[in-house]
């Protein structure tokens, strides 16, 4: 950002970074809404470490968006989980290429009962994703959001980002997961990764849900 901030805007509570490989190096600690963009497209991108250090500095998240960006899936990082007490919302745009970083970002995060999950991905029609059918982390059980399940919709007649698209929702009272799939080519009714749904279902406790759509 330019110098005339003097690398100091603590101020800020909103930030949106689109097509910025580096993360800016300023002061940030307040922020509230957080969207990352477009990020996907460069060879060399912020490492895991620089990225959780980016969240771990502002502790006030509310919302998170990583739209086919985040930090790169060669690097890891073995500090505990960090902790976004105030988060509510965390959504996920992601391509075929980077259909593994919601599991990764996931599995370096610890989020409070009222936080929602949203993921978007590309799906390849032709065949199943054997590599990554479903796009959250194998420990799924420890996601605050999968405790209590009320409502469970399954819709196949979406409308996501203006492309047709499928989607599986759980939610509860205080907080939920989506996961949705842009739907590419003509036949994917019959053809789409059938693994995915499968997955969806076996993570769910089904003995509170009230309301199936």
């Amino acid at each position: 950002l330019p110098l005339i901030f003097g690398g100091d805007i603590s101020r800020v509570t909103h930030l949106h970074v689109e097509s910025f490989s580096p993360y800016p190096g300023h002061s940030f600690g307040r922020l509230t809404h957080l969207a990352l963009s477009s990020q996907s497209q460069y060879e060399k991108r912020p490492s895991m470490t620089e990225f959780l250090y980016l969240l771990e500095a502002n502790s006030y998240l509310k919302e998170l968006l990583l739209d086919a960006p985040g930090p790169s899936l060669h690097t890891s990082d073995s500090r505990p989980p960090i902790r976004l007490p105030h988060l509510r919302l965390l959504s996920f745009v992601t391509t075929l290429t980077e259909r593994a970083s919601a599991p990764r970002v996931l599995s370096h995060l610890q989020l409070p009962h009222h936080c929602s999950i949203r993921v978007h991905r590309d799906m390849d029609p032709s065949h199943l994703d054997e590599l990554l059918p479903f796009p959250f982390p194998e420990d799924i059980h420890r996601l605050p959001t999968f405790a209590v399940v009320e409502k469970l919709s399954l819709r196949d007649d979406m409308k996501l980002f203006g492309e047709d698209s499928v989607r599986y929702s759980a939610t509860s009272r205080h907080s939920g997961v989506s996961t949705s799939y842009r739907r590419r080519g003509s036949d994917t009714h019959n053809m789409w990764p059938e693994a995915a749904l499968n997955g969806f279902l076996r993570s769910l406790p089904c003995s509170q849900i009230r309301v199936l759509s």
